[in-house]
């Protein structure tokens, strides 16, 4: 069964789940330029072993590839058409709801970790992102590094 969390907002309310790895996939295929820089900042705190912090990562995707973040956003919210609206929410909301789906998309023993090992797996078919993801998938592949968790 699917976990959503609520989040309850002047206006209204918007229930969020993880994401698939289908979803992922769309989302990096059409956002490659948002996920090229999410990637780079990743494995940068991860090759300087530092905690990756999904808060700092999802304002500075929010302040540069807003797109990105209400599509993630409506795909959680299973909401795949309404984009413009998400796109409307406050943005503390919207970030909220990242941070939520991230913790629910990283349910299972690994975190993080093997999160992003299928975020390069998938980025590794888009030509953009192959060079830089197939360098960095060593280190998840070997694990070292530290990624956050749960």
């Amino acid at each position: 069964t699917l976990s959503y969390e609520k989040i309850d907002f002047a206006g209204g309310s918007i229930s969020v789940r993880g994401i698939s790895v289908p979803e992922i996939a769309q989302l990096v295929s059409v956002h490659t330029e948002a996920a090229m820089m999410l990637w780079t900042e990743v494995k940068g705190a991860v090759d300087r072993g530092e905690e990756i912090e999904i808060g700092p990562l999802v304002f500075s995707i929010l302040t540069r590839f807003h797109s990105a973040i209400t599509h993630l956003v409506a795909l959680a919210a299973d909401v795949p058409d309404q984009i413009a609206t998400v796109a409307k929410l406050p943005a503390d909301v919207q970030l909220e709801a990242v941070q939520r789906i991230a913790r629910l998309s990283f349910a299972m023993e690994g975190g993080a970790r093997n999160f992003w090992a299928t975020v390069a797996s998938l980025a590794l078919a888009n030509d953009g992102l192959a060079e830089k993801v197939q360098e960095a998938l060593q280190t998840f592949t070997t694990g070292s590094g530290t990624s956050g968790g749960k």
